[in-house]
């Protein structure tokens, strides 16, 4: 990828890129490559991406991910039953 402009927000690491966001990479390295962005209405800077984000997840991954989730729902759900998490009837 040297050019892309964002069609949808994306949010990565705790920072979202607005829609119309454009990055440009600048330098590679073995693992990814700096990119700057210009974020319409917030800014410009310089980051970093491993090239993992531009991996597409494979079925396997997808099935593990899936798994975990519902392992993590199944735990908060049995914390709630068993008393350890209290939650008050009106948030």
């Amino acid at each position: 990828m040297l050019r892309v402009v964002l069609r949808k927000p994306w949010r990565s690491r705790m920072r979202e890129y607005p829609i119309g966001t454009v990055f440009i990479r600048q330098s590679v390295h073995e693992e990814g490559a700096w990119y700057t962005y210009d974020a319409p209405g917030v800014g410009t800077g310089m980051v970093y991406f491993a090239d993992i984000v531009h991996r597409i997840i494979t079925e396997e991954e997808q099935l593990l991910i899936a798994l975990r989730a519902k392992d993590r729902r199944d735990h908060l759900i049995a914390s709630i039953a068993a008393g350890h998490i209290y939650l008050p009837d009106k948030c």
